[in-house]
Order: structure tokens, then sequence, then C-alpha cells
């Protein structure tokens, strides 16, 4: 079984809990819900956003995901693929993707799905984990590598007409070429630039006049599952930009930010 997941931190986990060396496991931690997806210099434009993120070593991560690209088409052309997705733009946007690489092959691939709404569990109304334990997880990348495991016996091979629907809504998506991409009621949406910016506003509201990027980036992003730090910042940065906000000074290695 070949295994595909967006996030580093999901692989690491995912191969220490299932005990492998890692080559099965193919990573594509390409953040594809922000920024320009055109399929006309898709990659060099990767870099870019990546590097607008604050993302280290853009150029190596790109580098390696197109390795991994490689690897997997030639890989699935004789073994099942299973990817790991989830309501986080990144990886809805990833699952999209991928399926579409995968559909150049001849013959295809099956692909199996495993989505984190086979993972979201509370004790009010689902059964727990085996291990007596209800789980609340906002994506792959917080799964602890015990899980992995039991995590696996959830997933189920996707009907060839869902391949076919996904591949398409990429095609959408891609030809839209918004700003950010967001699932809204479970849609995966190409919404502007500015879409999270009244989640940023309503955080500001409770802040004390002066305080560090970091402490708003914590709180916005614990009303954000799933949109990462970068894009938050990104977005807090615009805010300075438009001067509904100020860096004053500079606390550890933090800025320090002021109201008006």
């Amino acid at each position: 079984m070949l295994e595909v997941v967006f996030s580093a931190a999901a692989k690491g986990s995912m191969r220490v809990g299932l005990g492998t060396s890692g080559e099965n496991i193919f990573c594509f931690p390409l953040e594809l819900g922000v920024g320009n997806i055109d399929e006309d210099g898709f990659w060099a434009g990767r870099e870019e956003v990546l590097s607008s993120l604050g993302v280290y070593d853009p150029a190596g991560r790109i580098a390696a995901a197109r390795r991994e690209l490689g690897r997997l088409l030639s890989a699935a052309l004789s073994e099942d693929v299973r990817v790991w997705t989830g309501p986080a733009p990144a990886e809805t946007c990833g699952a999209c993707w991928i399926v579409e690489q995968l559909g150049v092959l001849s013959p295809p691939p099956r692909i199996i799905m495993s989505t984190m709404r086979d993972y979201i569990v509370s004790s009010a109304d689902s059964p727990v984990r085996s291990f007596g334990e209800a789980v609340h997880c906002r994506g792959w990348d917080e799964v602890p590598p015990r899980e992995w495991a039991e995590l696996s016996s959830f997933t189920h091979p996707i009907a060839p007409g869902l391949t076919a629907a996904l591949a398409l809504q990429w095609a959408r998506i891609r030809r839209e070429n918004s700003p950010l991409r967001a699932v809204v009621n479970g849609a995966l949406l190409s919404v502007g630039a500015d879409f999270y910016d009244s989640i940023i506003l309503s955080e500001l509201g409770g802040m004390d006049r002066e305080f560090t990027e970091a402490e708003l980036t914590e709180r916005v992003s614990a009303r954000l599952p799933g949109v990462g730090a970068g894009l938050i910042r990104l977005r807090i940065g615009s805010f300075v930009a438009r001067g509904i906000l100020t860096r004053t000074a500079v606390k550890g290695k933090e800025p320090v930010l002021c109201r008006k």
C-alpha cells in the first residue's frame, strides 16, 4: 500500500506508528489552499507561495515534492494508493490534486481514501478508539504514532466516479485560481484573500492594546483549525500595511503589535 499525506509531521508520525522505513509514504506539503495554483509554472508558483508563508527552504521542499511525485507515479502502476485527507484546505486541495495526477496512469491505480471524518470522534456521538479514549483531531499531523494501525482499518476504496469528480473539482479550482481556497459546509470553494480577516478582527477585540504577533497568531489558529500559522501571519501583515495595527517593538524575537 502506498500512503499519501500532506504534512511532514503526519509522515513522521505514520512512519513510527506503522513501523516502516517510510519508502511507501509520500508527502506533499505544498499548502495548496493558498495562492497561485495555475497549471503553467505550477512548481515555481508553489515555491513563491511557500516563501511568502515563511516556510524553511521552500526550494528544497518543492524539489523533494517533485521527486516524491515521480516515485509515486512509478510505484502506483502496480500498487494501490491510500490518500489521507481531511477538512483542512491543504488536505482537501491536496487530495483533489493528487487524484488528478494519478489519473494520467494507465491503468489507473485503485485509490483508497481516508478522511478526517473517520477519525474525529467524541464520546457523545461516536465509539471511542479501542484504547478507551475519545479523540478529536484537527488534522493528520496531530495523530500520535500509536493510532495509525487502527485508523488504517477505517479506510475504504473510492468509486471511479468519485475519483473523476475530485479531478474535475481540482480543474475548476485551478481555473478559478483564487488567492485562497476554503472548505465551507463541506464544500471546497475559491475565496478572496481577506476571507479569514473577520476572525482576526474578532480576536483583536479581546487583546490588550499591545501584544505580540505570536499571541494573536495563536488565538486565531485556535479559531481556524487547519489554517496554517504562515497564512495567519501574512494576513496580520496586511493589517499592518493598512494601518489597522502598528509594529512598535520586538519582544524576544516576536514583533510587538499595537491596536489603534
